[in-house]
């Protein structure tokens, strides 16, 4: 489950960004979340959860906004939402395609109690 890293490590850069910005307290966290990265949401928002219990983060809600992958056709050019690996091109049926992204998990923002 590389879930666990994975809430680890944002944990970690919630925590840095509340330090330099000398924020108190957070509601949500915003991230954007490759479709093809793996991860689980129900995995990632259990690990979080669990590892924020007793924490300045304790409570803090993860909302994540999917990211598709990006298709290009080699054989006519079409570029497209990818949402699978494995998939053709919707204009000509290529199965020559170059894949881009997919696979990021960003931390896009930040939520303050008011």
């Amino acid at each position: 489950m590389h879930e666990l890293s994975i809430a680890q490590g944002l944990m970690a850069d919630v925590l840095a960004e509340m330090k330099t910005h000398r924020i108190d307290a957070i509601c949500k966290i915003g991230l954007s979340v490759g479709r093809l990265s793996g991860v689980v949401p129900d995995a990632l928002r259990f690990c979080f959860e669990a590892i924020t219990k007793e924490t300045t983060l304790a409570g803090a809600e993860l909302d994540i906004d999917w990211m598709n992958p990006s298709g290009l056709c080699s054989d006519c050019g079409h570029e497209f939402a990818v949402e699978s690996l494995i998939c053709i091109c919707p204009i000509c049926a290529s199965s020559s395609l170059t894949i881009e992204g997919g696979r990021d998990l960003t931390m896009t923002w930040l939520e303050v109690p008011e």
